[in-house]
Parts: structure tokens; C-alpha cells; sequence
């Protein structure tokens, strides 16, 4: 006998909702009758499982808990609805139990979310382990005469396990590439015109910055497509084509997530406890809303649109490369760590590390005069390298 059968009723719900894990339940509903006949108990008690696990649950509690819905809803079988827009237009924040949902779709909602946590620990896993085999490199300065004599390799710091915001990030891609598979799923039942359906990433997420979503959608979206072909093909979408690769990938998600992979799959980290005032990495739910790179990667590409710098050997056009790295979803404070950002304090106060150490003056990356554009620039000129190779095979 399973364990957690002997458990009483009371003790088991405790659990459920004190673990909020989807990877967790799910498995639990899959070994365990008893924690499976608590949730087949009835709708509602369905519905009071899964609310008490998007409350929960550090990621979806905080504004993702509205595609959850939006998603289940539009999964079951009784959904009925005249066109995307009417949609959209509702009320979703609002929990389950005002919507006419099963507890047969409330499972498969619970299988999905499942699927999903082991596609953010494999692709967040894939992007560090990329970012870690990167040859990182800077300018090489004269000291006696100020000037640039050339460049050279450097070691960059390894933050570790990803922060809060980097995870937060990943499951905001899935979860909207989820709903965008949910929306064409439906719409061709019910005969909608989904043609616009991307442009509503910023409206379902409640995020102002367009570009930025669209930036981590593409990266999860490539890396996805790079997993499953095993690296064995160029698997990034073309320059112009930004959305062809959202719909298959999509609509991959709904299948169980591939056991050959064998990736570790772990809990989202506890949220931050980091007033705005001192947010100085992004690390805290202020990031959620707002990325610097939203308008910093514009500025880079517009900065290399007429001249290039010094040893610098490939034009910044395209965020290809930085999607492949993950740089979308990354904190501050790992971009300061990689050497790719510049930090400065407000006024004369210290800068502190995540962990309270202060960062020691002229620490910064040295960012003036267009090594920023050179070190960004590296991370696409290997991207053009591996391409090459992988075109020869």
C-alpha cells in the first residue's frame, strides 16, 4: 500500500496544499487512489484543490494564476464563447469556482502544469548549462597609454541555481504559449478568427513591455524545439519569421512531457522578500513588469546600425544568440555577474550583493565607449560559429 493512503483525509488536503507543487500532485494522483479519489470526490472539491495550490504555489500566485483559469476554461467541454475577443474581453481573475469547469478538465489542467514545471527545469537547466560553456570576452587595455590593445578571455561569476524572477520569467513564456495552444485549439472548434492571437501576450500577462514577452516566448519556444531535436539541427527561428516557431511548439506542450530526457525537475523557489527601494539586481516582483534588456538590446542593435566596434567582427541584428543563452529571462544580477551589465548605486550609498556583501568600488564591468556592444556581440559571433558547424554536418 501507498504511504500516503494510510494518511487521514484532513492530513492529506494539508499536504496538497502546504506542498504546491504541480510536479508533486500530479504524481501523487497518478501512484496514490486515495489522494486520486479526493480530487474525483466532486467539482467542487476539485476546484478547491487547485485553488489552494494557485494560491500557493510561489509562481502561479502571483498574476499567473489568471492563464491557469483562462486556459481551463477554454479546456472544457462545455465552453462556449462567440469569438477570442468576447473572450479576452472577460473577467478572469475571479477563482474557479465561478466557472462552469469539471473536475475531468481540473485534471488534465493538473497534468498540463505538471508538463510544464519539467519543461522550465529542462530548458532553465539548458540555458545555464549554455551559458556556463561560453568563451566570454572583453577588451584588453593599454595601462600606460589608456588605449585598447586588443582582447582577452574572462571568467565570469557563477550565481548559481536560477533566482526567483529567472523562473518566474520561463513559467510566464509556458504558460502563455500554453494559452496561445488553448486559444487555436478552440478557436478552430468554434470557428474564431485567431489569427491576432499573439499580439495578445502583453493583454494575457498584464505586462506592458510587448517586446520583452515576445523575447521570452521565442527563447523557451527555440530552446523546446532544440531539446527535442537534441542539438542535431539549427532549431532557432529566422530573422522576420519572429512567431513561426510559437504554434508547433504549442501545441508540443500538450503531450506528456518526453521520459527519455530524463531531466531533474525541482520546486519553484520561495518569492523574494526585496522592498522596490532596494531592488537594485531586479529581482523582486517589480521585475515581473519591467526588464531593462526591453530597452537595452534596442539599443544596442541601433548603436551597431552604422559602425561597429573596435575588434569587433559581427554586426548586433538579431537577438538570436541572446535567446539561445537565455539572457531574456536572466536577473541583473547575473548579467553583472557574466559581465554584461554595469550597475551603479543611488547617490553614494553601497551596492550589495543578493547574499549582503558590498560590491567592491570599480567592480562594474567596464561599459563606456562601446565595450558593451563588443561583449554582446561575442555571444552572436559564437552563435554564427555553432550555425556553421551545424550546417556542415
Amino acid at each position: 500500500m501507498n504511504p500516503f493512503d494510510r494518511l487521514p483525509v484532513e492530513i492529506i488536503n494539508v499536504i496538497i496544499g502546504y506542498t504546491a507543487d504541480w510536479f508533486a500532485l500530479n504524481s501523487l494522483l497518478e501512484v496514490s487512489p486515495k489522494v486520486a479519489g479526493i480530487f474525483d470526490l466532486s467539482d467542487q472539491e476539485a476546484i478547491r484543490l487547485t485553488e489552494s495550490i494557485l494560491a500557493n504555489n510561489s509562481i502561479t500566485t502571483f498574476r499567473l494564476h489568471r492563464l491557469y483559469r483562462m486556459s481551463a476554461r477554454l479546456r472544457d467541454p462545455s465552453f462556449t464563447c462567440a469569438s477570442l475577443a468576447e473572450f479576452i474581453s472577460q473577467d478572469h481573475t475571479g477563482p474557479l469556482y465561478e466557472a462552469s469547469v469539471s473536475r475531468t478538465t481540473l485534471r488534465d489542467m493538473v497534468k498540463i502544469a505538471s508538463t510544464l514545471q519539467q519543461w522550465a527545469c529542462a530548458c532553465l537547466t539548458t540555458f545555464l548549462d549554455r551559458t556556463r560553456a561560453v568563451t566570454f570576452k572583453r577588451w584588453a587595455k593599454d595601462p600606460g597609454r589608456q588605449g585598447i590593445r586588443g582582447t582577452c578571455i574572462y571568467q565570469p561569476r557563477d550565481v548559481g541555481p536560477p533566482s526567483w524572477v529567472e523562473e518566474y520569467r520561463i513559467y510566464r513564456a509556458l504558460w502563455n504559449l500554453q494559452l496561445y495552444a488553448d486559444i487555436l485549439r478552440t478557436g478552430r472548434r468554434m470557428n474564431w478568427e485567431t489569427d491576432g492571437a499573439l499580439k495578445n501576450f502583453a493583454l494575457w500577462g498584464d505586462v506592458p513591455e510587448d517586446f520583452i514577452l515576445e523575447q521570452e516566448a521565442r527563447s523557451v519556444a527555440e530552446c523546446i524545439q532544440d531539446i527535442l531535436l537534441n542539438g542535431s539541427q539549427k532549431a532557432t527561428s529566422a530573422p522576420g519569421n519572429h512567431f513561426a516557431i510559437l504554434e508547433p511548439v504549442a501545441l508540443v506542450l500538450n503531450d506528456s512531457f518526453p521520459t527519455y530526457l530524463h531531466s531533474l525537475t525541482w520546486t519553484p523557489p520561495e518569492q523574494p522578500d526585496i522592498p522596490a527601494s532596494d531592488d537594485v539586481w531586479k529581482r523582486g516582483f517589480g521585475a515581473v513588469t519591467y526588464n531593462p534588456l526591453d530597452l537595452f538590446w534596442g539599443a544596442l542593435r541601433d548603436r551597431n546600425t552604422y559602425r561597429m566596434k573596435p575588434f569587433q567582427e559581427v554586426a548586433i541584428t538579431d537577438f538570436r544568440a541572446f535567446r539561445a543563452l537565455g539572457m531574456a529571462l536572466w536577473d541583473l544580477w547575473r548579467l553583472y555577474s557574466l559581465g554584461l551589465w554595469s550597475i551603479r548605486g543611488r547617490g553614494d550609498g553601497a551596492v550589495m550583493t543578493p547574499d549582503g556583501h558590498e560590491v567592491p568600488q570599480g567592480a562594474d564591468p567596464a561599459m563606456a565607449g562601446g565595450e558593451s556592444e563588443y561583449r554582446w556581440s561575442v555571444l552572436i559571433q559564437l552563435q554564427k560559429e555553432k550555425e556553421k558547424r551545424l550546417a556542415a554536418k
